[in-house]
C-alpha cells in the first residue's frame, strides 16, 4: 500500500477560489470535479485552457519543446511516483539544482541510458548537486467540529489536496529549469529526452500562467 502524489495544473483563478473557501467541500468539489455515483473526473475548467488560440500561440512561441494545438489548450499533470517507495521527480530536482552552479556540469554519468534509479540518484549526489526543493503553499483551517485540517476539503474519494503553488512560484521553477538547461552544455538534448515529462509540464504552466495543486490519491 502506498500513496500516489501528483501535481495538477489549474487556472490561477481556481486556486484563488479554493483559498476563499478551503473548508467548503461541496463548493470545492463542484469547482474541481464532475462526479457520478461511481466516478470523479476533473471539471472542464481544470482541463481546458480558455485563452484564445492566438494568445496561446504567442505564449508558446519560445517553447523549449514543441507543443501541438491540442496540448496548448489542455492543462497538464505530473505524477510523482509512489510514496514511500520512490520520488520520481528527485532526479529532476537534482538537475534543476545545476542552475545554481557557476559553470557547465559534465552530466555524462547521470544521463547513462537505462540507469537504475538508485544509481542515478547516487551519481547526482556524487556530483555535489543538491536537489531543489519546490515551495508548496499549505492551507490550514478548522472544520465544523473545531478540528484543525490541512489542505482543501473534498468529499471525492481518494483525493487529498494538501497544497498549491501560485503562478509566480511555477514561473520561478521554469526560470530555474531554463538556467539548468543553459548549464547542460553538450548534454542539453539528452537532458530534454530524460526529463521531457517534467519540462513539458512546467513549460505549459509557465506559458499558460497557471497555478497547480498538490494532491495524493
Amino acid at each position: 500500500m502506498g500513496m500516489y502524489p501528483a501535481y495538477k495544473e489549474v487556472p490561477a483563478e481556481v486556486v484563488e477560489a479554493l483559498l476563499a473557501h478551503p473548508d467548503d467541500a461541496p463548493a470545492n468539489d463542484a469547482l474541481l470535479f464532475v462526479t457520478t455515483a461511481e466516478t470523479a473526473d476533473w471539471s472542464e475548467v481544470t482541463v481546458r485552457c480558455g485563452l484564445p488560440d492566438d494568445v496561446l500561440v504567442d505564449r508558446f512561441a519560445s517553447a523549449v519543446l514543441p507543443v501541438d494545438v491540442e496540448h496548448r489548450r489542455r492543462y497538464g499533470g505530473l505524477d510523482l511516483g509512489k510514496y514511500p517507495d520512490w520520488e520520481t521527480d528527485l532526479a529532476f530536482r537534482h538537475f534543476v539544482g545545476i542552475g545554481d552552479v557557476d559553470q557547465d556540469v559534465d552530466l555524462t554519468a547521470v544521463l547513462e541510458p537505462e540507469l537504475p534509479e538508485d544509481q542515478e540518484i547516487a551519481r547526482w549526489t556524487a556530483l555535489g548537486v543538491e536537489p531543489v526543493r519546490f515551495r508548496t503553499g499549505r492551507v490550514t483551517h478548522q472544520t465544523e467540529r473545531g478540528l484543525d485540517q490541512c489542505g482543501f476539503s473534498t468529499d471525492v474519494v481518494c483525493y487529498g489536496i494538501s497544497g498549491y503553488r501560485c503562478r509566480d512560484e511555477l514561473a520561478a521553477v521554469w526560470s530555474w529549469i531554463l538556467a539548468a538547461l543553459a548549464r547542460s552544455g553538450v548534454h542539453r538534448a539528452r537532458v530534454l529526452e530524460r526529463f521531457e515529462r517534467e519540462v513539458r509540464y512546467y513549460q505549459g504552466c509557465a506559458a499558460r500562467r497557471s497555478a497547480d495543486l498538490y494532491l495524493v490519491w
